[in-house]
């Protein structure tokens, strides 16, 4: 039986940043998921620090993505991601003095549930958890645009890229404008302070409205990605640089907006 005491000490020694949580640490939070369906009622932060836990266990290792989170079960996996949202609906009923943390605190958690979804995800090959990343992480970005650009901005291309998923996986045309969308607004967030991201992401926009006009053949969406063409080059040229990675991706968009000219 996991020791409450212990796990709250135990968590307030791991989950600082990115730390990688020790062996003895994953062990005590796998007992608590198998003996807690809920933290419903539980205190808030300590839930939070659960879940930062949790989440480095995801994160941490790049090359392998979700490998420190190998010994948890899909059940206990699904869990945890019910951990974050019930920390969301908790955060909304915080003391009035603690208002202003009420909205990051939610998207803190929305933003974590979708790391889980996208685990779930890459284990199971199951859309339905596609759907789910997608709507955690735009809604993480929702909640944070007001006070965290910086965050939003990322996090709407973490849904673009669940969107582009799900469209490749169902062809349907909602999830391309989804797509189109969300790494818009990417875009548009972060070309005051990351110009290179945005470049990238007004790319990324371009690509779906130019994939959405080659199967319906409107005019606008070939409109929409030529300017999100034009955007991308213009912001790549300003950078004074031409690594590599972005070279190619510029030739790749002056291709396609040679192609799309034409009918925009």
């Amino acid at each position: 039986m996991a020791d409450l005491g212990e796990l709250t000490k135990l968590l307030d020694e791991n989950c600082r940043g990115r730390t990688r949580a020790s062996g003895k640490c994953r062990d005590t939070i796998k007992s608590f998921l198998e003996e807690n369906v809920s933290v419903t009622g539980m205190d808030m932060y300590f839930v939070k620090k659960l879940t930062t836990a949790i989440n480095n266990m995801i994160e941490n290792d790049e090359s392998d993505f979700g490998a420190d989170a190998s010994q948890l079960s899909d059940t206990l996996l699904e869990r945890a991601r019910d951990y974050n949202l019930q920390g969301a609906e908790a955060a909304i009923n915080m003391p009035k003095p603690k208002m202003a943390n009420c909205a990051a605190i939610r998207s803190y958690f929305y933003s974590r549930a979708g790391n889980i979804s996208r685990l779930l995800y890459k284990r199971t090959d199951n859309p339905a958890w596609v759907r789910k990343w997608y709507e955690d992480k735009k809604q993480s970005a929702d909640i944070s645009r007001p006070f965290d650009l910086k965050h939003s901005a990322h996090t709407y291309s973490f849904a673009g890229n669940a969107a582009e998923m799900m469209y490749q996986r169902t062809g349907n045309h909602d999830w391309a404008r989804k797509w189109h969308e969300a790494y818009l607004t990417s875009a548009e967030l972060s070309e005051s302070f990351n110009p290179v991201h945005s470049a990238y992401a007004y790319s990324f926009a371009g690509r779906a409205a130019k994939t959405i006009f080659f199967k319906t053949f409107h005019a606008e969406w070939a409109k929409k990605a030529v300017m999100c063409y034009n955007k991308s080059l213009s912001l790549f040229r300003q950078q004074g640089s031409n690594p590599e990675k972005a070279a190619k991706v510029m030739e790749r968009v002056k291709q396609d907006r040679q192609k799309l000219s034409r009918y925009a």
